[in-house]
């Protein structure tokens, strides 16, 4: 179920953002933070996997472009209480300042797949944002994760991950 899912997610992005952009690549990018965070109520369950698919297209000078981003994190913790991400995009170029966008959740109705237990919510780079990479930027994504209990909130931990658009 979680295949099926999964794919009509990325269709629809896809097609979404490809009717609004005209046209880019869909990448993917998954990675695994094993905090290992002992949590009362929940034992050691501070792992989380995270999973960014992002419309990529070409810019203008050898730059890329970045439109559409979802961010979802999944953890079997999730599953004992209430999911909490906070999630940080930034374009880390070669040369010159850096740019951060905080991820967030749509300010307007949006259509999205069924939310599964051991889920958050996903985020979104926010409406009518981009990010454009200079040529060798990198895009660095950070996240944290919670989970809110009975016994109290307990932090699954932070990652970082450094990823070449290009």
């Amino acid at each position: 179920m979680t295949v099926l899912r999964t794919v009509v997610f990325l269709s629809v992005l896809t097609l979404a953002s490809i009717c609004s952009a005209g046209g880019g690549d869909t990448k993917e990018w998954n990675w695994t933070s094993a905090q290992f965070a002992p949590c009362q109520g929940i034992g050691i369950g501070g792992s989380f996997a995270t999973h960014v698919t992002a419309l990529v297209q070409d810019g203008p000078d050898g730059s890329r472009e970045i439109s559409s981003l979802v961010l979802r994190v999944s953890s079997a913790a999730f599953t004992k209480g209430s999911a909490g991400v906070t999630a940080t995009a930034s374009i880390a170029p070669k040369t010159g300042a850096s740019r951060e966008v905080k991820l967030g959740r749509p300010t307007k109705p949006a259509i999205e797949p069924k939310q599964i237990a051991d889920e958050a919510s996903p985020l979104y780079l926010p409406e009518n944002e981009k990010l454009v990479f200079p040529k060798a930027a990198k895009l660095i994504i950070v996240v944290s994760a919670t989970v809110r209990t009975n016994a109290g909130t307990c932090s699954l931990g932070s990652s970082k991950k450094e990823i070449d658009p290009f």
